[in-house]
């Protein structure tokens, strides 16, 4: 059996990544004053106020002179930990730092005249926010059409909503007690000709309400609750400093011109800082995912069955229990692999960027569905990958504490809210996914081929050489075959007649090439430690994770030849002896997994749930309910 303090230090590289010890422990302890404790029997408006609070003292409580939007490693760390003591607090968080003051930062010069607008964000002083989505649009952000027409006789610009499909839509905006900083997505019109999608920067509210020309409406969303709004702007002003124009510019003969070649690739690069919340949203899902598991997995210890076999054992003996939580245990382990990667690779597109440099768009020319995939498919794609495994793990653990899983101070409700929010959140899933499969199809005869000397039906269900060229050939085979599939179509190859029939081998294509992303982190992750018991137990459940995505797909490697009946037949039986292994290793599991746990404030987590939620406010409202 392993040591404790091996498997800890395995787990403390293998769920963290390269992310300092220094900047997790300050997130901590900022996130353990007691602001940051439950609140119960709150009124939205109270919530709100409270969200808001909580925002201003992360500002306030952050070493004098630091800029979030300057030091990503510590802003995804602080919305990583927010999001385990409150989802709604961590997507705050991502919008006013990862999204309104980055624009600020990457898009204007440092001595500018927005400075009184970022120095008032980064104090909080004000919260910013980002209007994108349309609610006539939905989420594909590819038509745009609020307008920002140059005005030449003040050089400055015309904000209008010019119909009520172009209203701004969930955007955080409707509480009235604190100024509102904007960036707000629009089209450009110069001399009535349409420029592109530019970002532009608007004082939203002064604080008492919303300042002259916007117009503003609370929605209601029982999902990580905000205060949501439609904004509607009426021919409001803007000087020409509040135009984030990057390269772009406007001579004083009123005479636009753009360096980027197209369009398409202006609105990618008026898009770009939403890479922030999909590697900042990634490591808060693997975040909450690590805590739900590791929660369910404790309680599982303490509750003890009163059934007729196996009377007084704890329910996690049963296989019913520890195979889905060990599992659940798996998948979070996978996606904190993956969301480290993203993180890393953003901090370092971020300091490219400031840098000067602008990295391609190389998927432009299949931009369909939405300017995501083609903005960065990997850092979009482990969005989506961290969202639908969050949802199904945290839906499978509340399910596997009975009753208790439905408290919501058990957590996981407002878990997999997080998980449900962001399958719209920083960009639609679904089509994502979808470009990111026509990205693929484009390039099916370029993607590496199948190894032929890799005879699949004889290699061992526990072989790394098998996942990963599994994985491969799924989605080199559906590209190739949509390819052929769009190219013999009658109607042209890029049109919707050719493409509808092919949407749903399109989305598995996407989802396959998912899957495999998330493996390669893992593989990455779990080879790159030092080798010991720490290790030995974090292949076993890189294995769990492996053979469960199999058995999800097996009856198409059956068809394809690539796995054997036997093969198919040994993965459940794999599964059960994999998981009932780790059953020794349980402590020390969810000692490494629940790192995050005491900002959760969960019952479940307590050395003994029935006290804890019988003696606590969280038992008083329990009761009153």
């Amino acid at each position: 059996m392993a040591s404790s303090r091996a498997l800890h230090q395995s787990f403390d590289t293998l769920l963290n990544g390269e992310m300092s010890a220094a900047v997790r422990e300050e997130a901590t302890r900022l996130l353990s004053d007691e602001l940051f404790h439950p609140h119960t029997n709150l009124t939205e408006d109270e919530q709100y106020r409270l969200n808001i609070r909580r925002l201003q003292r992360i500002s306030e409580s952050l070493p004098e002179g630091i800029n979030l939007a300057r030091d990503p490693e510590r802003l995804f760390a602080l919305v990583a930990a927010t999001a385990v003591v409150d989802p709604s607090l961590s997507v705050a968080m991502m919008i006013h730092h990862g999204l309104c003051l980055s624009f600020l930062e990457d898009f204007t010069d440092p001595a500018d005249q927005l400075r009184p607008f970022k120095d008032a964000l980064v104090s909080g002083k004000a919260v910013g926010s980002f209007l994108i989505t349309e609610i006539g649009r939905g989420n594909s952000q590819l038509e745009v059409q609020t307008e920002a027409s140059y005005d030449s006789e003040t050089n400055g610009f015309i904000l209008n909503t010019p119909n009520p499909g172009a209203q701004k839509f969930m955007g955080n905006i409707g509480f009235r007690g604190v100024p509102r900083i904007a960036v707000v997505t629009a089209r450009l019109v110069v001399a009535g000709k349409d420029r592109g999608v530019f970002p532009f920067v608007i004082q939203i509210s002064d604080g008492q309400g919303p300042t002259p020309g916007v117009q503003s409406t609370i929605v209601r969303s029982a999902v990580v609750p905000m205060d949501y709004s439609l904004a509607r702007f009426d021919r409001v002003w803007l000087p020409r400093a509040n135009w984030l124009s990057d390269d772009a510019s406007i001579d004083d003969e009123g005479n636009f011109s753009d360096p980027l070649e197209n369009r398409d690739k202006r609105l990618l690069r008026s898009v770009s800082a939403v890479q922030n919340v999909w590697a900042g949203m990634s490591g808060a899902l693997a975040s909450v995912s690590r805590v739900a598991a590791a929660s369910a997995l404790h309680f599982s210890t303490q509750r003890s069955t009163t059934a007729r076999i196996g009377t007084a054992l704890p329910v996690l003996e049963y296989t019913t229990q520890h195979r889905p939580l060990f599992g659940c245990l798996a998948d979070a382990m996978a996606i904190s692999c993956l969301a480290n990667t993203s993180r890393s690779a953003r901090i370092e597109l971020i300091e490219a960027w400031r840098r000067g440099e602008r990295a391609s768009s190389p998927g432009v020319n299949t931009m369909t569905w939405g300017p995501w995939a083609p903005a960065n498919s990997k850092l979009a794609m482990a969005k989506v990958m961290t969202a639908w495994t969050t949802e199904r793990i945290t839906a499978e653990c509340r399910l596997r504490c009975g009753a208790l899983g439905a408290l919501k101070a058990s957590r996981y409700l407002d878990y997999q809210g997080l998980g449900h929010m962001l399958n719209a959140g920083g960009g639609d899933n679904l089509l994502i996914v979808l470009d990111t499969a026509r990205d693929l199809v484009a390039q099916a005869f370029e993607l590496p081929a199948p190894d032929p000397s890799l005879h699949t039906q004889k290699l061992a269900l526990t072989d790394k050489a098998l996942w990963r060229e599994l994985q491969r050939r799924r989605v080199f085979f559906l590209a190739q075959r949509i390819a052929e599939a769009v190219a013999q179509a009658p109607a042209d190859k890029d049109s919707f007649d050719a493409w509808n029939p092919q949407l749903m081998k399109a989305r598995e294509l996407g989802e396959a090439y998912g899957h495999s992303l998330v493996l390669d982190s893992t593989l990455t992750a779990v080879d790159g430690l030092p080798r010991g018991d720490g290790a030995h137990v974090a292949e076993k459940l890189c294995t769990i994770f492996a053979l469960q995505q199999l058995a999800k797909d097996a009856a198409w490697y059956l068809c394809e030849g690539l796995l054997s009946v036997k093969q198919v037949r040994q993965i459940e039986p794999t599964l059960d002896e994999l998981t009932h292994s780790l059953i020794p290793y349980t402590a020390d599991l969810v000692e490494a997994f629940a790192a995050d746990g005491p900002l959760a404030h969960s019952p479940l987590l307590a050395d003994d749930y029935v006290h804890a939620i019988s003696t606590t406010e969280i038992g008083a409202d329990v009761e009153s309910s």
